[in-house]
C-alpha cells in the first residue's frame, strides 16, 4: 500500500481521480474492459474529476458495498444516478450494475432481502469476469472513522463472526445486518476474499482529520483485520491510498 498525501480533500480527490483516468486511458488503448466499482459516500467525490473522455462501452461500473433500502437519499446507486458521472458514463455507453432494490428483494425481511441484494451482485461481478478474460477490477475504497472499509465492518470482540461473514474462500459477497456498527444496518457488500484476490488495483480515499485515528491504525503492524477491516489492504495486490491527513 501507498500512502499519497495532499494538502487539502478536494486537492486528494483530483489527483486520486486523475490516477483513475490514468487507468482507464490505457485500458481503453490496450482494449481491456474494465469493471469500476466504487465506495459511496465521501469516495464518489473522486468521480466529480475522472474524465469523460476515457468512458466508453469497455467500461462497467458498480458498488462495492450498497445499503439495503429504497429510500434513494440512502441507497447509493440511486444516490450515483443523480451524480454528473453517471450522466456523462451513459451518454457514452457505459454499462451499469444497478443495486437499487428490485423484485422480490422488496418482499423480504430488510436482512434476508439484503442477503438476496448480495447474491445479485456476485452473480454480476462474476459473470462479467467470465464473459471478460483478461478484463480488469478495479475500485475506489475508502475508510470509516471506525477502520471499516467497503460495507466490512469492524468485530473486534468476535473474530469468528468476521470470519463467518467476511473470509470465506468462494464468495464475493455478503449481505448481513451491521446493528450496532452502522446507521444503516442492512448490507450488501464485497468481502475480503474479493478485495484480496479479484482486485487489480485499488485507489484508496480518506480525508479529513476525523479519519486520522482510524488512517493511524490501518498504516500501523498493531492491529488485526477483523478489529481495522481496512487493514485488508496491505493484504491486496495494489493499493494507492490519497489523503489529506498528516502523521
Amino acid at each position: 500500500m501507498q500512502v499519497i498525501q495532499k494538502e487539502n480533500s478536494q486537492v486528494a480527490a483530483r489527483f486520486a481521480a486523475a490516477h483513475a483516468t490514468d487507468l482507464l486511458k490505457k485500458g481503453l488503448a490496450q482494449k481491456v474492459p474494465a469493471l469500476f466499482l466504487t465506495s459511496g459516500g465521501s469516495g464518489m467525490n473522486i468521480l466529480d474529476y475522472i474524465d469523460p473522455n476515457v468512458l466508453t462501452s469497455s467500461l462497467t461500473v458498480g458498488l462495492l458495498d450498497e445499503r439495503f433500502s429504497e429510500d434513494p437519499t440512502v441507497n447509493s446507486f440511486a444516490q450515483l444516478t443523480k451524480h454528473p458521472f453517471f450522466g456523462a458514463a451513459s451518454q457514452k455507453g457505459v454499462s451499469f450494475i444497478d443495486t437499487r432494490i428490485s423484485g422480490k428483494e422488496k418482499l423480504m425481511a430488510r436482512v434476508d432481502g439484503a442477503s438476496e441484494l448480495a447474491v445479485r451482485m456476485e452473480y454480476s461481478y462474476k459473470n462479467w469476469k467470465e464473459h471478460n478474460l483478461g478484463g480488469k477490477i478495479y475500485i475506489i475504497q475508502g475508510i470509516g472513522t471506525d477502520g471499516h472499509t467497503a460495507g466490512i465492518m469492524p468485530y473486534p470482540n468476535d473474530p469468528e463472526g468476521f470470519q463467518k461473514l467476511f473470509e470465506r474462500p468462494n464468495y464475493w459477497t455478503v449481505g448481513y445486518d451491521a446493528k450496532g456498527k452502522n446507521q444503516y444496518r442492512y448490507r450488501a457488500t464485497v468481502t475480503n476474499t474479493f478485495l484480496r484476490n479479484a482486485v487489480d488495483m485499488s485507489i484508496a480515499y480518506a480525508v479529513g482529520e476525523e479519519k486520522k485515528a482510524a488512517l493511524a491504525r490501518v498504516t500501523s503492524g498493531a492491529d488485526p483485520v477483523h478489529a481495522v477491516p481496512a487493514r485488508v489492504m496491505h493484504e491486496m495486490k495494489e493499493v494507492y491510498l490519497y489523503t489529506d491527513v498528516r502523521g
